[in-house]
């Protein structure tokens, strides 16, 4: 058995333990919290009681506002979404066992063209239908608070959507980020400057994060309500547009970790464990990256739109009836 072989096996073996080791940890966690009863006091018996004297109630406060959500906060409410569904991996692991498999094979027969072409297409379809799988079961959580595996299937009622999306962005980021990385890599090369490295970095990233942030807040209208394309796009113009705080903040976040997952591959240059590292790192965080944007047009959609002062308590808006995001 070839060494690449060898390093399949183990990375397919490794990758299955741990999702078994999730999905067990997933299924103990909703059944613990499922079996949580509410138990409640005994009703009193209606009985005849004196009449209350009447008193003088001082007026109330004035009712406050609801205000749309923080990134802070969209960033705490994603956190705990994340860490009450671990399951959310599922999807980005099945990602980077197919990323290992496909490069191991890349190298392992660089000089098969049919097998190549047919790798790459299988590739392709592989991250299509682990997107859609990570849209709808980031859905379901934003939504109702959890997800499972069984609801990866309701991303196929939005497949054209998402299609659509992808080809919109694709063309309208691509542009920019050809005509600036083209240029920058004339000058890169595999032993070239940390400056030029850096300096390619702090344009090209921008520009994708940016895109991919756009994406996903569109994308999170068709999941979330069910849009079609024009109605997606629509709304996710608006959502920016409204959310600018939230969404500058989801940019930043994203550039962030961008740029400190690309100086870390260049530090460590040809080391193979290092593409192995990243891959780890992306894994554990990546669910944050739908779930964010998620949260923030689900906010958007859910919060105070009219103005109206909403009393305390209340789950709905007196006035257009929007629910309230507590």
């Amino acid at each position: 058995m070839s060494q690449s072989d060898q390093t399949i096996y183990l990375v397919i073996l490794i990758s299955l333990v741990s999702l078994v080791a999730l999905l067990l940890l997933d299924y103990h966690i909703h059944r613990k919290r499922s079996s949580i009863i509410k138990i409640s006091g005994p009703r009193a018996e209606p009985s005849r009681v004196a009449p209350v004297p009447i008193v003088t109630v001082p007026e109330p406060a004035p009712l406050p506002t609801l205000q749309p959500l923080s990134f802070n906060d969209v960033f705490r409410r994603s956190l705990r979404d994340y860490r009450i569904n671990l399951i959310l991996v599922v999807p980005l692991l099945i990602r980077v066992i197919q990323s290992v498999v496909s490069r191991e094979i890349s190298l392992a027969y660089s000089t098969n063209r049919p097998l190549g072409l047919l790798n790459d297409f299988a590739t392709a379809v592989v991250l299509f239908m682990v997107l859609l799988g990570e849209i709808s079961m980031t859905g379901a959580v934003v939504r109702r608070g959890k997800t499972a595996l069984r609801d990866w299937p309701v991303g196929f009622r939005y497949l054209w959507t998402v299609i659509g999306l992808g080809i919109f962005f694709g063309l309208l980021v691509g542009v920019p980020y050809i005509a600036a990385a083209l240029p920058l890599l004339q000058n890169l090369k595999p032993n070239g400057s940390a400056i030029a490295q850096a300096i390619y970095s702090l344009i090209t990233i921008p520009i994708a994060v940016l895109g991919e942030s756009a994406l996903s807040i569109c994308m999170a209208a068709a999941a979330l309500d069910n849009r079609n394309f024009s109605e997606s796009l629509r709304m996710g113009w608006r959502v920016i547009a409204d959310r600018r705080s939230a969404f500058a903040g989801l940019f930043i976040f994203l550039t962030t970790v961008g740029l400190c997952f690309t100086e870390f591959y260049y530090l460590i240059g040809e080391k193979s464990w290092g593409s192995y590292a990243v891959s780890l790192v992306s894994l554990v965080i990546g669910p944050l990256f739908l779930l964010i944007p998620f949260r923030i047009y689900w906010g958007f959609n859910r919060c105070v739109q009219c103005g109206t002062q909403v009393p305390v308590g209340s789950k709905f808006c007196p006035n257009c009836g929007i629910e309230q995001e507590h």
